[in-house]
This record gives structure tokens, C-alpha cells and sequence, in this order.
């Protein structure tokens, strides 16, 4: 059985995932970058969700090191 994380997990960074502020959740859901399910009222995410958003945004740091 899949476990699924509430908003407020998510914004206090459960189970070793990152924190993510509720204004951000709201943003990424308007903008569907993250996956979610609704129960009532309630907006529900799985730890792979999360992971699949985390895993696609990676960017890159440029190298500062000068030769």
C-alpha cells in the first residue's frame, strides 16, 4: 500500500524529502508540475511524485573554477 503525504508533511519535509512551502505546493499544482491527488479537501502526494518533480527540476551549477 502506497503511503501518500499531506500538505503539511510536505511543508515540514517528512520521511528525508525536502521542505516545500504551501504557497510553492499551490504554485506547482496550478502549473501541474506536481503530481497530486484529492480527498476531500485535502490535496494528497506520493513520495514518488515528489521525487519524479525533485529529479526533473535538477539544475545544473556552472564550474567558477578559472584556469
Amino acid at each position: 500500500m502506497q503511503k501518500y503525504y499531506t500538505s503539511d508533511e510536505l511543508a515540514q519535509g517528512v520521511d528525508g524529502l525536502p521542505k516545500i512551502n504551501k504557497t510553492t505546493q499551490r504554485n506547482l499544482r496550478l502549473h501541474r508540475k506536481l503530481k497530486y491527488t484529492k480527498c476531500g479537501r485535502n490535496c494528497l502526494y506520493t513520495r514518488e511524485w515528489v521525487e519524479e518533480y525533485l529529479n526533473n527540476n535538477i539544475v545544473e551549477t556552472k564550474n567558477t573554477e578559472t584556469a
